[in-house]
């Protein structure tokens, strides 16, 4: 190919006081570029190594209080329409009965009109 010249090139050898502003892309502002992370100060990270739990140390092992019963479970689940309450399986089990219950009371109401 040729070499390419740009239109302030063009445009000055017709009219030397002319001065061109680039416009930039045609069609948006296109992607913007990545930052980079900072450099990260201190020591490096050692890797995670998990430690064995042995039988006696489960059995010392009480796990977290449920925020609902009280009880204390060794895992809290997430329940609810976003997730963010936590709550331990029978509380979960017992709430969903309730929620069941209630449809089925309103759905004969609804269906005896």
């Amino acid at each position: 190919m040729a070499n390419r010249r740009t239109i302030s090139e063009i445009l000055a050898e017709v009219s030397p006081k002319t001065t061109v502003i680039s416009g930039g892309k045609r069609y948006g502002k296109g992607k913007k570029k990545a930052e980079k992370p900072a450099a990260v100060t201190g020591p490096p990270i050692e890797p995670y190594t998990p430690k064995v739990m042995t039988g006696e140390d489960y059995e010392k092992a009480e796990g977290n209080p449920c925020p609902i019963c009280g009880e204390n479970t060794m895992q809290l689940f997430p329940y609810g329409y976003l997730g963010n309450r936590k709550a331990c399986k029978k509380c979960i089990a017992r709430r969903i009965n309730l929620i069941n219950n209630r449809r089925r009371i309103l759905g004969a109401r609804n269906r005896g009109r």
